[in-house]
Formats: C-alpha cells, sequence, structure tokens
C-alpha cells in the first residue's frame, strides 16, 4: 500500500491551474487491486481499466493518473457543439445520425453521432432506478428506444426534452391489462406513427423528460447535473422524425 500523495505532488502545479476540477485527492491506493479513491468538489464517477484510473467532473472535465507512475493529466472540458462540428469535419460524407444512450446502471449519458461517442454525461434518475417504467406514479424511468417528442426551453428544471413515452408497445400492454382504454391506446399509437406528443395523461405515465438539475432524485426522469450539460445536450436534439423511413431525428436508448 502506499499513498497517493507520494507520487501526485508533481500535479499539484496543474491542479492549481485547474479550477473547474480543484479536487483532493487523498486516502490510498493498492497496487496489487488498483483501486483508489477521490472525493471533493464536482469528482464523481470513478473509472477505472487496467493500470489506469480517472476521474471524471459532472462538467466533463478529466484527472487520470497512470498507475506506476507520477503522471498525472487534466483534460479540459470541450463543448459538444466544437465536438459534433469537428467529426462532421473529419467525416465529411456521413450521414450524422444523431443518438442519445442513457445507461440507467452507470448513471451517464452520451451523445453519439454515426455510433460515435461525442460525450458523455453524468446523469440522476428515478427513485426506483431499477426495472423497466410501467404506470404512473411508480418513479422508475422508462427503458427502450424513444425520439424527443418536444422540447421545452422555460422549463422548471432550466431546460428539458421530452420522451415520446409511452410508446406503441405501452399502448399495448396497458390496454391488455385494462390500465388504459383502446381509445387511449389508439391515440398513443397515431402519435408514435406521425413522431408526434402521445398523450400525457394516461395512467402508463406522463411527462417523462431529460432535463436540467434536480435536489435528490427524480420521479422517473432523467436529471443532467448543470445547467451547460442540459444546454448542450438541448442544443444537440432534434425532435420528431422522418414519417417516410420511420426514422427519428434524434433516437434516445435508454439502457437498464
Amino acid at each position: 500500500m502506499r499513498s497517493l500523495r507520494n507520487w501526485l505532488l508533481p500535479a499539484a502545479l496543474v491542479l492549481a491551474l485547474a479550477p473547474a476540477i480543484g479536487p483532493r485527492l487523498y486516502d490510498h491506493f493498492f497496487a496489487s487491486t488498483t483501486t483508489a479513491t477521490a472525493s471533493a468538489g464536482e469528482l464523481e464517477n470513478l473509472v477505472q481499466q487496467k493500470n489506469h484510473l480517472a476521474w471524471k467532473s459532472g462538467t466533463g472535465n478529466v484527472a487520470s493518473v497512470t498507475l506506476g507512475t507520477p503522471e498525472f493529466v487534466v483534460i479540459e472540458d470541450v463543448p459538444l457543439v466544437e465536438l459534433t462540428e469537428k467529426y462532421k469535419k473529419e467525416h465529411p460524407g456521413a450521414p450524422a445520425r444523431k443518438k442519445i444512450v442513457v445507461s440507467k446502471a452507470g448513471h451517464d449519458l452520451g451523445v453519439y453521432l454515426d455510433d460515435t461517442l461525442l460525450k458523455s454525461y453524468p446523469v440522476v434518475l428515478g427513485r426506483r432506478p431499477r426495472g423497466d417504467k410501467k404506470q404512473e406514479g411508480d418513479m422508475r424511468t422508462p427503458e427502450g428506444n424513444f425520439y424527443a417528442a418536444w422540447k421545452n426551453p422555460n422549463s422548471k428544471y432550466h431546460q428539458a426534452i421530452g420522451l415520446s413515452y409511452p410508446g406503441t408497445e405501452d399502448a399495448i400492454r396497458g390496454t391488455s391489462t385494462g390500465l388504459i382504454s383502446e381509445k387511449e391506446g389508439g391515440q398513443i399509437k397515431g402519435a408514435i406513427k406521425r413522431f408526434g406528443i402521445p398523450p400525457q395523461t394516461t395512467q402508463l405515465g406522463s411527462y417523462l423528460e431529460i432535463h436540467g438539475p434536480v435536489k435528490g432524485r427524480t420521479y422517473g426522469c432523467i436529471a443532467m447535473k448543470t445547467h451547460v450539460a442540459i444546454e448542450e445536450v438541448f442544443a444537440f436534439t432534434q425532435t420528431g422524425g422522418d414519417r417516410r423511413t420511420q426514422t427519428p431525428h434524434t433516437l434516445i436508448q435508454i439502457n437498464p
């Protein structure tokens, strides 16, 4: 066992110049298990790989340590719009299909173009994060594929992107169990087919969104941890889809 302090001292000057991260790295790192701890400020999401540790802040900044060396690297946060422009410039013939992928297990949201990850953000989920959403009030975040049904620039939570929930499968489940009426099921299916806003007043659940910061957990929505984060994802996201090809303009994929 050896202390992180013994070999991170060369990083002191770097950290002094990086107030966006400003961490206190402490406790111990065990060479045999390649584990370590970090705390303070925005630091979260300890990412561990073979011979490498990284601490990622809520704004995307990364402090990384290569095990066995005194190297300490601070990577500045790059705005999503710049990463998007860079990708398009480097891939001029690519279709630039937009996709947002949420990992409930990982509590993160990734932004993609053509299956290439551009940037990831930590997120907060519903109060009962495990399991798919079934009905109004169950505090769960839905799972599956969605499109952006609406965007609200003046949300209570700064900005918000509405999920196309409930979807067709939810409508089928709801009518078969008697949770919703046949009429409500038909309205949901029709809205999904035309990339519209499905009814938000049924017992399947309502107003599930990706939005700005909250205190604690959500009632089923996906909350970004900073205003800057939701502003970037909000600007990236395009609502609706192509009816002819039945392709969402921005696919939102929520995984368990």
